[in-house]
């Protein structure tokens, strides 16, 4: 329940126009926009509720609110957590906002609440899924360090068979199916990652630049691009 109150209390709409008006948009699938399997829309699944987030945290024994340290996971990511800071007050949240560099800390699971940005560089739902969904040893000694979802200590038996699977089907529509059904069950169980926006990296290029074609991820190729 109080996963599921950090869901209601960040006010995602308030930045949306301004601090990710150009390099981002409303987004909270772990299936990114444009990939097989992702939704016809997910930019509605949980929304700014600061009374909801209150009831929530008081069900989880929490009547009077909860006090936690926030952590930007670096100097980018700090007017996000600035801006969660505020809006989580409302929700009953006292987030102590601490700057620095704390991804080290988020692979080590020393950390409390930590706003963030990532991403993978193949083209593929799979990609995506191993970070935010994979997590074969919940120990801490496994060191599992490169899976968010070890990060943040959970293990989703079903998820990882899915996974599995998405990495040895050959077919499609069967591997479209899969990570459907994986979205879904990420987006029904107050996962302790919570996905507000996919980011968008915004090119300016002269006319006379032809053949340029943007990469669903980082991986865009420049070998048929020329300028005239």
């Amino acid at each position: 329940k109080v996963r599921e109150a950090f869901q209601h209390a960040f006010d995602w709409k308030a930045i949306s126009g301004n601090i990710m008006r150009y390099t981002g948009f409303p987004w909270q699938s772990m299936i990114p926009r444009g990939m097989i399997g992702a939704p016809g829309e997910a930019a509605a699944r949980y929304d700014y509720d600061p009374a909801k987030a209150k009831q929530l945290l008081a069900e989880a024994g929490y009547p009077n609110g909860l006090k936690k340290v926030l952590n930007p996971s670096g100097a980018p990511t700090l007017p996000f957590a600035e801006a969660l800071q505020a809006s989580a007050r409302a929700a009953g949240l006292d987030l102590d906002l601490v700057p620095g560099e704390f991804t080290p800390a988020f692979r080590e699971r020393k950390f409390e609440v930590l706003l963030g940005n990532s991403g993978a560089r193949l083209p593929d739902p799979f990609a995506v899924a191993t970070q935010y969904a994979f997590n074969p040893n919940n120990s801490d000694e496994a060191r599992l360090g490169s899976y968010y979802l070890w990060r943040t200590g959970m293990k989703v038996d079903e998820l990882n068979t899915l996974i599995d699977q998405s990495m040895k089907e050959r077919d499609t529509e069967k591997r479209t199916d899969i990570f459907k059904k994986m979205d879904g069950i990420y987006a029904g169980m107050a996962s302790p990652l919570v996905i507000f926006f996919q980011r968008t990296d915004p090119y300016v290029m002269r006319a006379n630049v032809k053949n340029y074609h943007g990469h669903t991820t980082w991986s865009t190729r420049w070998h048929d691009v020329t300028k005239e």
